[in-house]
Parts: structure tokens; C-alpha cells; sequence
């Protein structure tokens, strides 16, 4: 993590002295460094500021169940966040921070501070938070974790937990959602997507092996005992107090972002009086323990827009922009998408310095790496790439219509040529008067003609391959068949168990998926000699245009690839399903079995895919 270059910042250090406000006001840039600084004190009224802002949380709570206010209440909201201003800040604070020229913002509070709304200061024109990529510093007297800072380096390490309880359909689908957008960009993020029976346990001992934590799901908070509250999980919670006894020298992730609402408020979406106090106490827990960045909402927010929110947050961060920013445009995109009326820019707030930056530098990245490796779309699947652009649920299915084209016979080629490896050693049979071989003998001709076969259809794909990449032609499938799509499974990465389980895995799924006839899969023996002969390691494999590439040599429709990760007895698998001429994600399949036995794993694996996959009758 990096701060961002010499843009200077502007600073406001608050703290509370016997019934007034002392407030230091500067521009900062990274050069500058003065020994002496100038505060103002202002008298302040805690009944004041304590009525304005019960009057915002009134407001907030007047918002309908899409967080809409009207607009009549949104001119309340403004006026409320204008007496804050002016309850708050000297006159002198005020001008400094009319006249600040950096888009850039510091609050400095004690933590007998942090209850007040921030972010919904209203200048007369703006709310601070609309107006700056702003941030909150925390000072207190609690003990403050030494830990080292976390060093980041790409790609970056995401845990993603979404609905742990199995009870939240639409944290569930934010979870899909967000990783397969992330997925995108394999190079810069790796995100590990954990639904469904989660436990606590295997959280905190997972956790710092990651750089970000996203989490979707309950939260609750305890306020006779606020230790206690925190994250719930499958069979219980992740405390404040389990995060408190992780602090030590092994860093924890660098940025937390919770999307999380309230477990006593899923029905009534509420903002509480202690609100801040809310959200606080769990961040709390984070800073001490040596997180860098929290991200929380104060009160339940509605679950498209905060799916979205956190899409454009991680879409901003990973192209360079400093966390302050990311935050700031993701604020800017939900009203673009929503309205001003629809509060949701309004219920995040940032924990942590908002000129850090986690990716090195601006990179444009508006193009999906999926059709980069494309190269320019043709015109015929213009239309189609914009009606298949988007996400799609975990439960879709992968459709694909019978139809022809000029690549038919070349399809029908290929598709022969594979078929083939698997029945001529069925129909061999000996001439009439030579006596039979020994069975081992006759294993070990029929493993060699095995081998020659695939070597000669290998050989043959990568010699079309290297004449097209001289005639300067982009690969292409032969979509559209007359049979049964086909599908290879590439860079399947597996965590928590040997070579020996994933491939028994993939070779079982792989039988199962060609008993059923309705698809046909590219054997494991091609895609590894092919990767053979390409010379590509599994460093580069991690690269989605390369694996585009390679699905498309295959002559394959379907590309899978995600991880299977093994726990013990729970099996978490993480799959994408890639349309290798549109390029877009066509469904997803997050599953988690609990089984010490690998058959039924590959039967429940098998069973999901196929429900994935199906062509449509004429």
C-alpha cells in the first residue's frame, strides 16, 4: 500500500474539552511539515448537536424500503447537515475549508466524536463527503496494535463472505456478483468466494492470508456487551472480541469492507439512535488490531444498491485510484444509477486514510480482459455481446440453440477426432487366425496408439493455431454444432488438497458429464499435452486471455475455471462458465459439500454442472 503522490490534503484535528470543540484547520502536502499549527475553540452545545443529529437519523428513517426520501425531506436532510456545519466548525475553519483547493479530506476526532455525521455536513452547496474523497482518523486511549503494516503486492488476496448462514439470497448473489466482476482482472485481484455454513473458526484462520475482506451478511451489535458484537456466522458470530485476540505481529487484511445489515433490523430497516456507536464498535476492533481501511454503513442498506456500491468501489480501487476516491465515485455512481433521493451515497462512511493506494498507478481497464484477447468483435455477435453482457445468477443456465454455420464441417471434424480417441480402442478386434495377445500386452499397445492418436490431434491444432497467428487471423470456435456443446475445464485451481484428489475429482465429473451425452469434454491427456507444447507454465494460465486462448484451440464452447478448495470435510467449489465467442460469463456455480467421501463429491459436482448446461430442442 502507497500513499499517493505530492496532491496535498486538507486536515481537520478534532477533539472535546469541557463543553467546546478545539479544531486545527490546515492544507497539507507531502512536503510540508510545520512545528507549529493554529486551533480555534468554539463553544458547543452536546444537547445541540445531539437534537440535529436525531433529526438527520429522522430523516434517514423517513426514506421508504427502496432508502428513497422525497425531495421535500432531502432539502431537510441539507438543512440539517448545514446546522451541523455551523454548530461545529468556527468561523475561521469554515472559510479555510471554502477556500481549500485539494479534493482531498482528513477528520481527526477523538473517539468521543466519531457519533457525529461526518460525512452529512452540508457547506451550502455540498455535503463534505460528496464534495472530497474524505476519511476518518480515530484518536483514543485504547491500546493500539504494533502490528506490522500488511505489504501488498498483486495480485491482491480477497476473501469474499457472503450470506455464511445460508439465509441471505440476495448477499449470496452480491457475493457472485462481486467475484465474478473482480474475476475479470485476475492479474490484479484473486478473490476466494466463501457461502453458505461458514463458520467462524475457519475465518480466523483464514484471514490473514488476505489483503481485503468483504463481507455480506448479518451483523449484530451488543450494547450491554459490545465485544460481543460483530459478523454472524454458520453456528455462531466473529466477534469483536475474536478480532481484539488476533492482534499480533502478523498483520491482519488491509482493508475490511462490511456490507452488512443489522440481525435485529432485516425487516425494518432502521437507522439507531447509536448508530455511530454501531458501526464503530466492530470497525473499532479492526483499526486496534492493525486494519488499515474499514468500510461499514450505518444503517441496513437496500440490497442492489450496496451490491453495486461495492462494485464500483473495487472497480475505482483496482484501477489505481487511492481508497478515499474509490469511495467517493462509488457515492457519484449510485446517484448517476439511483437518484440523489435514493440515500444509499449517503450510508457509507471511510475508516482509515483515504490517500492510500493499493494498486501502483492509473491503469484503464474498460475493457473486460475476456475480449481483449478477442481482439475486435465481428460484427454478427455485436448484438449478442450486449444482450449476454451482463452477470448472470448462479441458478442460469448455459443455453445453446442448434444451429448452423460455415464452421459445421470443421466442427463436425474436430468433434469426430476426439470421439475417436475414445471408441477405437473399443472396436479393435483380431484377425481371424492370429491368436489373441496377453491382455497386458494388448493394454500397453492400445495405451501407445492412445498416446500417438492424441500427439497426431494435438499436433494438428497447434499447426492451424501458428498458420492463423501468421495470416493474422484471431481464434475462433465452432460454436455451433449439431451435437453436444463442449466444455474443458482449465487452470481448476485446488486448495487444501493433493494432485491426485483434484484430478480425481475432474476425471470423475469429466465421466459423468460424457455418460449423460449432454456435453462433451476435452480430456485431460489433450489439454495437458497441448499446455506442453505451448510451453505455458501455470503462472501464465492465471491470465484470462490466455486461457480464452486456449479453450478456443481446443475448439471448445464452454471454458470452466475457479477453484476447489477442501477444508476437512467441507469442499468448497467455485466455478465459472466462460462462452468462448462472446467472452461473457455465462453462469456461475458456487457449491459447498460436506462429505469425507470423493464419490459424492463428483456426484454432486457432475449433478450441478449438468443442471448448468443443456442444449435447446429444435
Amino acid at each position: 500500500m502507497t500513499k499517493s503522490g505530492p496532491k496535498s490534503i486538507f486536515s481537520l484535528e478534532v477533539e472535546k474539552d469541557n463543553g467546546q470543540i478545539r479544531i486545527c484547520a490546515y492544507t497539507k502536502s507531502s512536503d510540508d511539515e510545520k512545528t507549529v499549527r493554529q486551533y480555534e475553540t468554539k463553544d458547543v452545545s452536546d444537547a445541540e448537536i445531539d437534537r440535529t443529529c436525531s433529526a438527520i437519523v429522522n430523516l434517514l428513517n423517513r426514506a421508504n424500503g427502496r432508502g428513497r426520501l422525497d425531495r421535500h425531506a432531502l432539502e431537510e436532510l441539507k438543512i440539517s447537515g448545514r446546522l451541523l456545519y455551523d454548530a461545529i466548525l468556527p468561523p475561521q475553519v469554515k472559510k479555510k475549508l471554502a477556500a481549500a483547493e485539494t479534493d482531498r479530506l482528513i477528520v481527526i476526532v477523538d473517539d468521543r466524536l466519531v457519533h457525529i455525521p461526518w460525512e452529512l455536513l452540508f457547506d451550502g452547496n455540498s455535503f463534505l463527503c460528496r464534495r472530497f474523497n474524505m476519511g476518518r482518523l480515530v484518536k483514543t486511549s485504547q491500546r493500539v496494535s504494533n502490528a506490522a503494516v500488511r505489504k501488498l503486492q498483486k495480485p491482491l488476496k480477497m476473501l469474499l463472505i457472503a450470506d455464511p448462514k445460508n439465509d441471505l439470497e440476495d448477499a449470496y448473489m452480491e457475493g457472485v456478483g462481486l467475484r465474478d466482476e473482480l474475476d475479470k482482472n485476475l492479474d490484479i485481484i484473486e478473490v476466494n468466494l466463501r457461502s453458505g455454513m461458514v463458520d467462524a473458526t475457519s475465518v480466523k484462520g483464514a484471514l490473514r492470508n488476505y489483503d481485503i475482506l468483504h463481507y455480506a451478511g448479518h451483523a449484530d451489535y451488543d450494547r450491554t456487551m459490545p465485544a460481543e458484537s460483530g459478523f454472524l456466522m454458520h453456528g455462531g458470530k466473529l466477534t469483536a472480541a475474536d478480532i481484539t485476540d488476533m492482534t499480533g505481529p502478523a498483520p491482519l487484511p488491509a482493508l475490511v469492507f462490511s456490507n452488512a445489515c443489522r440481525s435485529g433490523h432485516t425487516d425494518i430497516r432502521k437507522v439507531g439512535e447509536d448508530y455511530e456507536d454501531e458501526i464503530y464498535g466492530l470497525a473499532n476492533a479492526f483499526l486496534l488490531a492493525g486494519v488499515q481501511h474499514y468500510i461499514g454503513t450505518f444503517w441496513d442498506v437496500q440490497d442492489e444498491p450496496s451490491h453495486y456500491f461495492a462494485e464500483d468501489f473495487y472497480k475505482e480501487l483496482i484501477k489505481g485510484s487511492t481508497v478515499g476516491e474509490a469511495v467517493k465515485k462509488a457515492r457519484q455512481g449510485s446517484i448517476e444509477r439511483y437518484g440523489e433521493e435514493t440515500i444509499i451515497w449517503a450510508s457509507y462512511m471511510l475508516y482509515g486514510d483515504p490517500t492510500a493506494r493499493y494498486v501502483e498507478g492509473q491503469q484503464s481497464r474498460e475493457t473486460d480482459p475476456w475480449m481483449e484477447s478477442a481482439g475486435a468483435a465481428d460484427a454478427e455477435h455485436e448484438q449478442e455481446e450486449e444482450l449476454a453482457g451482463s452477470v448472470r445468477g448462479s441458478n442460469t443456465e448455459i443455453v445453446f440453440p442448434r444451429k448452423r454455420n460455415r464452421w459445421l464441417v470443421v466442427g463436425s471434424v474436430l468433434l469426430i477426432m476426439l470421439a475417436a480417441i475414445l471408441i477405437l480402442p473399443l472396436v479393435r478386434t483380431p484377425k481371424d487366425n492370429t491368436p489373441a495377445k496377453p491382455e497386458s500386452f494388448s493394454m500397453e499397445t492400445e495405451k501407445t496408439a492412445r498416446q500417438k492418436r492424441t500427439d497426431e490431434l494435438v499436433a494438428g491444432l497447434i499447426k492451424d493455431y501458428r498458420e492463423n497467428q501468421k495470416r493474422g487471423e484471431r481464434v475462433t470456435t465452432s460454436a455451433a454444432r449439431t451435437g453436444p456443446p463442449t466444455l474443458v475445464f482449465l487452470n481448476i485451481r485446488a486448495n487444501g488438497m493433493s494432485e491426485e484428489d483434484i484430478e480425481y475429482i475432474l476425471t470423475g465429473v469429466t465421466g459423468m458429464l460424457r455418460q449423460s451425452k449432454s456435453v462433451q469434454v476435452v480430456e485431460r491427456e489433450i489439454i495437458d499435452k497441448l499446455l506442453e507444447e505451448l510451453r505455458l507454465s501455470s503462472s501464465q494460465l492465471a491470465d484470462p486471455a490466455k486461457v480464452l486462448e486456449i479453450g478456443k484451440i481446443l475448439t471448445a464452447q464452454i471454458i470452466s475455471t475457479g477453484s476447489i478448495s477442501r477444508n476437512g470435510r467441507e469442499w468448497q467449489v467455485s466455478l465459472r462458465f466462460i462462452d468462448t465467442e462472446t467472452t461473457t460469463i455465462q453462469a456461475a456455480l458456487t457449491e459447498i459439500i460436506e462429505s469425507a467421501d470423493k464419490e459424492k463429491v463428483v456426484s454432486v459436482l457432475g449433478k450441478e454442472i449438468l443442471n448448468k448446461i443443456r442444449v435447446e430442442k429444435n
